[in-house]
Formats: structure tokens, sequence, C-alpha cells
């Protein structure tokens, strides 16, 4: 076993964390062996990976072997060959720096699943084969459950930079006016511009509506708009636990070991069907009562019940 990471063998269970090796019985893993890659050690990714566990063992199949990318450190290489001479019928990526690297193996033979992933177009092209579980809800679904459960919400500014996000707001434009709604578009192509953009706009929109932006997000920046926001009286909408925590009036959040649930029932459908669907994440909308009542946002549907968005 290379020093650099660990290689955990499971047929009955997997260890998550501790050095230790299990081999797994050959005869039931030999019909399908399933490898998993994580991208790093942290909370998340570990989440999915025990969903998956969880949810793989359910319906009777077994992980033959777990690598932690964080763990290989500048001997990813390692696990590459490791991959193509164990010669997996599947691997399954957690996390983009896991998608990366299995989707480079261009003489991998097995099918590839990604989970965790918020842009796998970045690792994969058009003649990738594969699909996977992304962290992307569909714009249209993001928009509806915000026109139903905020009605009286009907000016949304979108912040956001063209360079990362334009096709997003051109599916958000199209998904708004579906249900009445109109979206401010609020451009910045730096940092610096935020300020002065918030400003222009708080006159002219019920919310801010934040979503993944390499140039908007950031944990000081976010909690500055939500701040600015308070002042001005307009809520903020986010994409997960920190938005709520820090003031924001809503947000969509993932539980990760249901998406390692959803990964894992993926992966038994592949293995009975032989065919592999993208989807989207199951999510929960999250309301900050205290914030709401502070704005006065009425709240139509205030439940958080598990949404499950349809197959793309």
């Amino acid at each position: 076993m290379n020093r650099h990471y660990f290689k955990y063998w499971v047929c009955y269970g997997l260890i998550l964390f501790c050095p230790l090796v299990i081999v797994a019985d050959d005869a039931f893993c030999a019909e399908h062996r399933l490898a998993v890659v994580v991208s790093k050690r942290i909370r998340p990714y570990v989440e999915v990976l025990e969903g998956m566990v969880k949810g793989i063992e359910q319906n009777g199949t077994a992980i033959a072997a777990v690598y932690f990318l964080s763990d290989a450190g500048s001997n990813s290489e390692d696990i590459k060959n490791e991959l193509l001479e164990q010669g997996y019928s599947l691997c399954v990526a957690i996390g983009p720096e896991a998608g990366a690297l299995v989707w480079a193996m261009d003489r991998y033979a097995g099918e590839k699943i990604y989970t965790a992933v918020l842009n796998p177009e970045e690792f994969m092209n058009d003649n990738s084969v594969g699909c996977g579980v992304s962290l992307r809800i569909p714009v249209p679904v993001q928009i509806n459950e915000i026109a139903r459960t905020f009605p009286e919400l009907e000016h949304i500014g979108l912040l956001f930079d063209s360079r990362y996000n334009g096709d997003f707001y051109e599916k958000a434009v199209e998904a708004a006016a579906h249900q009445g709604k109109h979206i401010v578009p609020m451009r910045v192509d730096s940092k610096e511009m935020i300020p002065g953009v918030l400003q222009k706009n708080w006159d002219r929109i019920d919310c801010v509506w934040l979503i993944p932006d390499e140039t908007v997000i950031s944990e000081k920046i976010v909690q500055y708009i939500i701040k600015q926001g308070l002042y001005h009286n307009k809520g903020v909408s986010g994409y997960n636990r920190f938005f709520i925590n820090s003031g924001a009036f809503f947000s969509f959040e993932f539980d990760y070991r249901t998406i390692g649930i959803q990964t894992a029932e993926m992966v038994t459908a592949y293995l009975e069907t032989g065919s592999c669907i993208d989807a989207p994440p199951v999510f929960r909308k999250q309301i900050n009562s205290k914030i709401t009542k502070k704005l006065g946002i009425r709240v139509q549907s205030p439940e958080d019940s598990e949404i499950n968005p349809e197959p793309l």
C-alpha cells in the first residue's frame, strides 16, 4: 500500500478513518467491482460516501476500494495506475478533483459516474461517456420554488458575472417569465463593482439572489451583501446553511448523505440496466422565519420537505 494514500478494501462495510486494509471476498465482488475516488477528506464528501455505502449495501452490492486524493498528495498518478490495473467495472468520483482524475483516464474501460460536482462539464467534453449527480439545481426548479414560496417577490435581483453565469441568467429570465416574475440583472466583472451595482439597484428589486459565482461569492462579500440588504430592507437568498446563518431569508440546501444515497441508486440502476442518466440533486429549501418577519416577506409555502427534481 502506497504510504501517501490509504486504500480501503470493503465487502461488508467501509472503514473511513483507519489505515487498515480489508481484503474483499473475490467471489462476492467478482461480478461488479466498484471503486470510489474522493477529492478531499472533508465533511460533505465523506457524508456523500457514507450515503453511498448505505445505499449500495442495501441493494446487495459492495464497494471494492476507496481512494482519497487528499491522502495521495502529488502521487495521484499512482491512483490512476491502480484503477487501470485493477480493471474496476465502475468508478465513482466524488467531487471535481476526483472527476477530473477519473475522466482523464482514456484507457479506463468501465463506467464512470460523478457526484457532488457543481460543473461536471469542466472535466467532461462532448465525447465523454458517463453520468452523475451534480450539485446544480435546474434553474426553472429554483425559480419555481422561489415563486411559490414567496409570491409577493416580483423583482428578483440576480448578482452575477456574465463570464461565469451568463447562461444561468438567460435561463432564469425565461423561467421567471413563466412565473410572472422579473429578473433584474446586476452584472459585475470584479468584486470592486459590487457595492456600486447594489446601490444602483436597491430601489428596483425586492430581493437579491446569490448563486455560485467566482467573482461574487466569498464569505466576506456574502456577509456584506446580506448586511447591506437588511439595511435597505431587502432580503438575500443563497444556497447553503452559511447564508441562513449569516442572515439570508432563504436558501437551497443539500443533505450530502441523501445525495450519496441518490448516487447509490444511480449505481444500482446502471448495474441492473447498463444505462446511466444524469440527475439533478435532491435538495431542501430553508426559510429564515426571523428574517422574513423582520423584512415583512410573506411566506406562502413554508414547508422544507425534501425536493427531488426530475432527471435531466
